[in-house]
């Protein structure tokens, strides 16, 4: 989310920088002075865990006592500090007396985290899409907009004939991710054979005429109601190529026993195990690793991974459903050799899936 709010107000702002705390780790004691001395309106990203974060605490110290206009955008999950936590500050997050080198004592995070109230407070929706960042952007500056709580409707459902990332609609930083990697592809895309990339919005479609596609892998995104559902019309399509984007530090590749985890969801007859050998041919394909929340990603290094993608796109490749067929009939092949003559069972639900 950082780094598609620096894009977005770099866009809206082009004489003016916007900086995000991890882009200069060389020595973290300096960003209290960035806080304190370069900055002119100061923006805490509230997601889970921030207030537990010693060097972003002191980040938020010093600009209220600098009495810096300041903001808090909230995940809707974020739970701003009571009484009975403040109190019990220093247990709950002991590393804090660290920050007493820096001039900044326990009482004042104590008291900076009461008046937090006084804070202008934006909060995130449950789900994010091109309107709702929009909105942000203009909220941070000032501008008069409606609700940034406003939830797509139907009119907003983008359907479009060009190259889909495809993110778990319901992870916010997923989606950011997602629209970060759409922005920096554009130009690199533009005059290849590869159309426009753009984050498919839930409610949305893979469509039958899809040719090539991204994949943003975040934790527990495979079981995603809508993830299953876009994989599938991405299989089944019959002319959907795809490339997965490894978009978290921790995620990790589904083993060939996730099957089993994805039993209690629902699916029609031959439906689960299509998706199990659809998620297996999707690693096939050698990831591209874009992680824009990681504190080691600098703008330098997603231009770059933007570029491997952007190269992967325009290289050949085969399609999600001959990968499949492949994967089946490899399967099928082995099954048969150990029951006889004959066709699986398991091939037949697979077949009816399609």
């Amino acid at each position: 989310m950082a780094r598609l709010l620096k894009i977005q107000l770099e866009k809206k702002l082009p004489n003016t920088k916007t900086f995000v705390d991890c882009d200069d780790l060389n020595d973290l004691t300096r960003l209290f002075s960035y806080v304190g001395q370069d900055t002119e309106t100061f923006v805490i990203l509230g997601s889970p865990g921030i207030f537990l974060r010693k060097w972003c605490i002191g980040e938020m110290v010093t600009a209220w006592q600098g009495r810096i206009p300041s903001r808090l955008l909230s995940w809707p999950s974020l739970v701003i500090p009571d009484e009975t936590f403040i109190e019990s500050y220093s247990t709950n997050v002991p590393d804090v007396a660290e920050l007493v080198k820096f001039g900044i004592s326990l009482a004042e995070v104590k008291g900076m985290l009461r008046e937090l109230g006084q804070v202008e407070i934006l909060r995130l929706p449950g789900q994010l899409t091109p309107q709702h960042v929009k909105d942000l952007v203009d909220s941070l500056l000032g501008f008069r907009v409606r609700s940034v709580m406003r939830l797509a409707t139907n009119s907003q459902v983008e359907i479009d004939s060009g190259c889909p990332i495809l993110a778990d609609p319901d992870n916010i930083e997923a989606v950011a991710s997602a629209t970060v990697l759409s922005i920096l592809l554009k130009p690199l895309l533009l005059g290849s054979h590869v159309p426009c990339p753009f984050v498919l919005l839930k409610g949305s479609s893979v469509l039958a005429s899809t040719k090539t596609s991204l994949m943003l892998c975040s934790r527990g995104c495979f079981k995603s109601p809508q993830i299953q559902q876009w994989l599938l019309q991405a299989c089944r399509s019959g002319s959907c190529s795809m490339i997965p984007v490894i978009a978290e530090e921790y995620f990790q590749i589904p083993s060939a026993s996730y099957e089993t985890e994805l039993q209690e969801m629902f699916f029609r007859e031959g439906e689960l195990h299509l998706y199990s050998m659809t998620l297996q041919a999707l690693f096939e394909e050698i990831a591209v690793v874009f992680v824009p929340q990681s504190y080691s990603s600098t703008s330098q290094d997603l231009a770059l991974r933007a570029r491997q993608a952007a190269q992967r796109l325009t290289s050949q490749l085969q399609t999600l459903q001959t990968k499949v067929f492949r994967l089946i009939s490899s399967s099928q092949r082995l099954e048969n050799s150990d029951l006889g003559d004959g066709d699986s069972p398991e091939a037949e639900y697979v077949t009816r899936a399609f």
